[in-house]
């Protein structure tokens, strides 16, 4: 399923029906704003803490010596990466949702490999914010049995 308008206000919320599915991927894609300090997307299963199930945050306060991208969840503490996200550039974020875990991938580059807090089908929110404009939002249905 693909939704298409020319870009969506932000803050961002998508009800996710039935929740992430295994083997899928979640396509997210846009423009990064030169003046942008940080964006996060979040998926999750309600509005408090404890509901997050992924949430990666793009951080570009430090510039420009260092952008960086946190990734956590409601019982872990942040995962810190160089981000290959720039202010002032396009992105595309993918997010296959594997078995045991989300593999996150950024502008064409692998970020991180992310274990699932709970189950994917629990995350029914995907939540976007901060100083981002999002173009294309994807989800990617699972790759057929045996491919």
């Amino acid at each position: 399923m693909t939704l298409e308008p020319d870009t969506y206000d932000m803050p961002f919320y998508w009800r996710i029906s039935g929740g992430l599915r295994l083997e899928s991927t979640v396509v997210l894609a846009g423009l990064i704003p030169e003046q942008s300090k940080r964006f996060y997307i979040q998926f999750a299963n309600g509005q408090y803490e404890r509901a997050k199930a992924l949430r990666l945050e793009a951080h570009f306060d430090d510039l420009p010596y260092m952008a960086i991208v946190t990734l956590n969840c409601f019982e872990d503490r942040p995962r810190i990466k160089e981000s290959p996200l720039k202010p002032g550039r396009r992105f595309t974020i993918k997010i296959n949702v594997t078995r045991n875990s989300y593999k996150i991938f950024a502008n064409g580059r692998f970020l991180d490999e992310f274990p699932h807090c709970f189950p994917p089908k629990d995350a029914i929110f995907l939540e976007m914010d901060g100083d981002v404009m999002l173009e294309e939002l994807k989800f990617l249905p699972p790759h057929p049995a045996g491919h």
